[in-house]
């Protein structure tokens, strides 16, 4: 079903918001692989990243989850153990495509509005303090421009099932999460 069609669901039949929520659990074995692409986090089998895919508020001057904010349509299920692979998906701007960070100044698009928050390096992920063992951690950043480019990352294996582990992007002094840069993976039972 389209992102889209079940976040219609999880407007119009909010009691359905839970089972329709999240994407199918990927095995340890398994690698799971999120794109980054129009400002958000996503499965990288889903055509695009788009609103819904935001996984929670985030506190403007950290990034880190407000609290009961979650969206349970953009919790992306995996095994702990497994390996998660952030995979960066923008490019140029386009029709389907019109707010991407490569179409940010600097980018091959090279659009300048004169707002130096407007420009767009590229993205990172950084799991917030919320996530089991308390500490924010950087895994990495990929520049504008990077189209392809990952960063991996294994979910640690004794995670008991349930336990959701919020990510974000840092990039701008916090403007890619305070316009909905955020993502959270969820321990499968």
């Amino acid at each position: 079903m389209p992102r889209g069609v079940r976040w219609a669901a999880l407007v119009l039949v909010p009691a359905l918001a839970v089972p329709l929520g999240g994407a199918p659990p990927v095995g340890a074995s398994e690698a799971v692989t999120i794109q980054m692409h129009n400002f958000r986090y996503c499965p990288a089998a889903q055509a695009g990243c788009f609103v819904e895919d935001q996984a929670y508020a985030a506190v403007p001057t950290t990034g880190e989850p407000v609290a009961s904010t979650y969206n349970p349509v953009a919790l992306i299920d995996v095994e702990a153990g497994a390996q998660v692979v952030f995979r960066y998906e923008d490019g140029p701007a386009g029709l389907a495509d019109p707010l991407t960070c490569d179409s940010f100044a600097g980018g091959p698009v090279g659009i300048d509005l004169g707002i130096s928050q407007l420009r767009c390096p590229g993205h990172s992920v950084v799991l917030a303090a919320a996530g089991p063992g308390g500490v924010r951690q950087s895994l990495g950043f990929l520049p504008q421009g990077g189209r392809g480019q990952t960063i991996a990352w294994n979910v640690p294996a004794d995670l008991a099932p349930g336990t959701v582990i919020p990510f974000f992007c840092d990039v701008g002094d916090g403007v890619h999460h305070r316009v909905g840069m955020t993502g959270a993976l969820r321990v499968a039972s």
